[in-house]
């Protein structure tokens, strides 16, 4: 019997940045999460996010500073999408703004199988 393909994750910048800061509970998901359920990636648009905070003075800053050289370290893979699947991601996060599963204005959220998210709590939506 054939196995099944591995799952896909796309991570939200959040999640690198409270890898980076090092706090416990992100680097115990991130590990259980990586080595035992999905693929991990980060969209296009996420990585974009990354960067500008990185260049920016926002309290986040260090940490995406931190985060951007270590995504090969913790296994995360940068994706590209073709256009037509730009719309797609954008309807498909208007839909979770209007569901209340994201907050306005997240349209750089782009999915793959799974979002994984923190803010105040750990958020998996299945897609």
């Amino acid at each position: 019997m054939a196995s099944s393909p591995r799952k896909q994750c796309s991570l939200d910048v959040n999640v690198l940045l409270d890898l980076a800061e090092g706090k416990p509970f992100a680097r115990d998901f991130f590990g259980v999460v990586r080595d035992c359920f999905c693929a991990l990636f980060l969209s296009p648009t996420a990585f974009i996010e990354l960067e500008l905070l990185a260049e920016g003075h926002e309290p986040g800053t260090p940490f995406a500073k931190k985060a951007i050289p270590m995504l090969p370290k913790w296994g995360v893979t940068l994706f590209n999408i073709k256009p037509v699947q730009h719309g797609y991601a954008a309807e498909f996060s208007r839909e979770l703004i209007r569901s209340g599963f994201l907050p306005d204005g997240e349209y750089n959220c782009v999915f793959t199988g799974h979002i994984l998210t923190f803010n105040n709590s750990t958020t998996c939506l299945k897609c």
